[in-house]
C-alpha cells in the first residue's frame, strides 16, 4: 500500500509540474521503477493480477487514445498528463479489486473520491453558495459508499444513478463539438470511478 500510495505521488506531482516545465515529466520514470519493485514484494499469484491489470489498462487506454485523436482538434499536454495519470489509477485499481477485500476497496476508492472531490469544489469555488451546491456531489459519493458498504444493490443503484447522470450530459455535450480536454476529463476521473464503484458494489465479499 505505502508503494501504490508512493508511486501515485510521483505520478500526480509530475504532471501537475509539468505545466511548468515539461523536464518534470522524467518524474514518471520515478513511478514506474516502484511499480517494476513492486512486483519483488508479492507472490506469484498477486502477479498474476497485475499482469492482467496491465493487460486491461493497455487496451482501455488505447480505445480513449483512439476516440482523442479521432474526434479532438490536437492532443496537447494536458490530455497526455490526463492519461498517463488515468493510466497509473486504473492499473492499481483493476489489481486490488483482485487482492483486496470488496468492503476495504468500496472505502477507499469511493471515500477517497468523494473527499478529492469535495475539495476540488472547494479549492475551485470556496466557501460559496456555489461550493456548497456543488459539494452535494462529494457528498452523494461518500453516502453511497457508506450504503454500498452495507447494501450491495442499494449501492450498485446510487452510484449507477449518479453515473447515469454524468454520462447523458457528457453525450449531450459530446454530440455538440469535439472531444476537449475537459470532456475526456470528466470522462476518465468522474465517469468511470463511478462506474467502477457501481460495478464493484455488486460484488460479494471475498478475498485471496
Amino acid at each position: 500500500m505505502i508503494l501504490s500510495i508512493l508511486e501515485l505521488s510521483f505520478v500526480v506531482v509530475a504532471a501537475l509540474l509539468t505545466a511548468l516545465n515539461r523536464m518534470f515529466a522524467l518524474l514518471y520514470m520515478a513511478a514506474i521503477v516502484i511499480d517494476v519493485i513492486k512486483d519483488f514484494h508479492h507472490d506469484e499469484m498477486v502477479r498474476f493480477y497485475r499482469n492482467r491489470a496491465n493487460t486491461y489498462t493497455l487496451a482501455i487506454l488505447g480505445i480513449f487514445f483512439s476516440f482523442l485523436i479521432a474526434f479532438s482538434k490536437k492532443v496537447d499536454l494536458e490530455a497526455m498528463n490526463a492519461f498517463i495519470v488515468f493510466g497509473f489509477i486504473l492499473k492499481n485499481l483493476l489489481s486490488a479489486d483482485r487482492i483486496l477485500e470488496r468492503n476495504k476497496l468500496i472505502k477507499w476508492v469511493g471515500g477517497i473520491f468523494g473527499i478529492l472531490v469535495l475539495l476540488f469544489t472547494f479549492l475551485s469555488h470556496g466557501f460559496t453558495a456555489e461550493g456548497f451546491i456543488e459539494s452535494a456531489i462529494g457528498i452523494y459519493v461518500l453516502f453511497a459508499t457508506f450504503v454500498a458498504i452495507r447494501w450491495r444493490i442499494a449501492g450498485f443503484t446510487m452510484f449507477s444513478a449518479i453515473a447515469g447522470f454524468f454520462l447523458y450530459f457528457f453525450i449531450k455535450s459530446l454530440a455538440k463539438g469535439v472531444f476537449t480536454t475537459g470532456k475526456m476529463g470528466t470522462l476518465l476521473f468522474v465517469i468511470f470511478p463511478l462506474v467502477y464503484l457501481s460495478v464493484q458494489s455488486l460484488r460479494r465479499e471475498e478475498k485471496l
